[in-house]
C-alpha cells in the first residue's frame, strides 16, 4: 500500500518521472499486479487529467516491456455509453453519501450538461471500474488531490467516502506523512488539517466503536446511571446517649469481627453507629471514649 500512495502522490508531481518509474518497479518488485498501475493510471484521468495519465501510460508501456509482463489490452465497453449516466448516480451515492445529492446540485448550478458529463464519466466510467478495490482507489484519490493542492473542497469529500470505504484513520494519516516526502510538509500539513475537520465531524468509519463500559444501565454509552435511593428506607432512631456510650466504651474484643456476615451487612465497626441506612460517622476521639 504505501508503494501505491507514493506512485498517487508522484503522478500528481507531473516532474519526477525518475522517480515515479523508479517506484513503480517497486511496486512490482514488492509482489504489485500490473493491473493495479494501470487502474492508477485510470484514476489519474478523472483526478489530475489526461495529459497525465497519457504520460504514465508511456512509462509503464516501457516497465513492461522491460520486465516481460504481457498485459492483455483491456476490451472497450460493449454497450453505446448510455448506462453510464445512471451507473454514475449509483457509484456517486455509494461513494459520497449524503454528500452525494448537494454536490450534484453544486455542479447543476453551473450548468446541467457539465454536471450529467462529469457524473457519466468520472463516477460512471472511471470510479466505477472493478479491477480496483474501493480502499485502494479511495486512498489513491485523496493522495492524488492532496498532492495537486488547492483541492480542499475534492478533498474533504474523498476523505469522508475514504473513511466510507473501510479506511482506517491511522492509514490516512500515515499516508499524509508519506506525502511530506515527496510533496513538502506545507503540503501534507494542508491534507491533515482538512482530514482533521472530517474526522471531528464523525464521518462514517470502518472501525468499530469500543464496547460500553461494565457497570452502567441500559449498555448505551451516555446512558444515565441508577443509583440506589439511600433516602428510601426511614434511618433508625438515634440510641440514647447512655446506651451510645456503653457501646462505645465496651471493650474491642466483644465487637464483632469484620470478617462475620453481622458485621459486614451492619457495618459496626468500632467507634461508628450502627446504623444500617445512613452513612457511617466521623470517628470520635480518643478522649471521649476514656
Amino acid at each position: 500500500m504505501r508503494q501505491v500512495v507514493t506512485v498517487a502522490a508522484l503522478l500528481a508531481h507531473r516532474n519526477a518521472e525518475r522517480q515515479l518509474r523508479y517506484h513503480m518497479v517497486g511496486y512490482l518488485n514488492a509482489g504489485g499486479e500490473a493491473r493495479i498501475l494501470v487502474e492508477l493510471l485510470f484514476v489519474g484521468i478523472a483526478v489530475l487529467g489526461f495529459p497525465v495519465a497519457i504520460h504514465g501510460i508511456a512509462l509503464v508501456r516501457d516497465i513492461f516491456t522491460e520486465r516481460g509482463i504481457d498485459f492483455a489490452r483491456i476490451a472497450p465497453r460493449a454497450d453505446d455509453g448510455s448506462t453510464a449516466l445512471r451507473a454514475g448516480h449509483e457509484a456517486m451515492a455509494r461513494m459520497l453519501g449524503d454528500a452525494a445529492a448537494p454536490t450534484l446540485a453544486s455542479w447543476s448550478e453551473l450548468d446541467t450538461v457539465f454536471a450529467n458529463w462529469s457524473v457519466a464519466f468520472e463516477y460512471g466510467e472511471i470510479f466505477n471500474r472493478d479491477a480496483l478495490d474501493a480502499r485502494t482507489r479511495e486512498l489513491a484519490i485523496v493522495i492524488m488531490l492532496a498532492s495537486a493542492g488547492n483541492r480542499a473542497t475534492a478533498l474533504e469529500r474523498h476523505v469522508e467516502a475514504a473513511l466510507r470505504a473501510g479506511v482506517l484513520h491511522t492509514e490516512l494519516t500515515e499516508a499524509f506523512m508519506q506525502l511530506a516526502v515527496y510533496a513538502g510538509f506545507p503540503t501534507a500539513l494542508n491534507a491533515i488539517t482538512t482530514a482533521s475537520a472530517v474526522f471531528k465531524r464523525g464521518a462514517p468509519s470502518a472501525c468499530a466503536r469500543p464496547a460500553p463500559r461494565a457497570g452502567r444501565a441500559g449498555g448505551a454509552r451516555g446512558a444515565p446511571r441508577t443509583r440506589p435511593d439511600r433516602r428510601a428506607a426511614p434511618r433508625a432512631a438515634p440510641a440514647p446517649r447512655s446506651s451510645r456510650a456503653s457501646t462505645m466504651s465496651r471493650p474491642t474484643s466483644d465487637m464483632p469481627s469484620s470478617s462475620t456476615p453481622t458485621a459486614m451487612s451492619s457495618r459496626v465497626t468500632p467507634y461508628r453507629c450502627a446504623y444500617v441506612n445512613s452513612p457511617p460517622a466521623r470517628p470520635l476521639p480518643r478522649s471521649a471514649t476514656r
